[in-house]
């Protein structure tokens, strides 16, 4: 497993700060991730700014997948007993639906 010892998302805005140019490539970079993870077959379901790790080099990655999901095209995912997976300020809109 790779070391990510360069601090969080979460880590640099609360303590350090971003500047807009920093806060855009946060934001191109995690979606660059989650891309990478769904052409694997790989939903997150738990993308938050504690989950986005820093390498020491400063390279973003997208990390904790343990509440992920593995789909295929035809597959439907579904949540057992009606449990929502992950944290709530953050789920997507359709999580706690229960839709697609």
């Amino acid at each position: 497993m790779e070391k990510l010892d360069g601090g969080t998302v979460w880590s640099k805005f609360t303590a350090e700060g971003v500047t807009p140019a920093q806060s855009c490539a946060f934001g191109l970079a995690t979606p660059a991730g989650l891309h990478a993870a769904h052409g694997a077959g790989v939903l997150h379901l738990d993308v938050k700014p504690k989950n986005l790790l820093f390498t020491a080099g400063g390279v973003l990655k997208v990390a904790d997948f343990g509440i992920s999901q593995v789909v295929s095209e035809a597959a439907t995912l579904v949540t057992h007993g009606g449990q929502v997976l992950g944290t709530p300020a953050y789920l997507s809109p359709e999580q706690p639906l229960g839709t697609p």
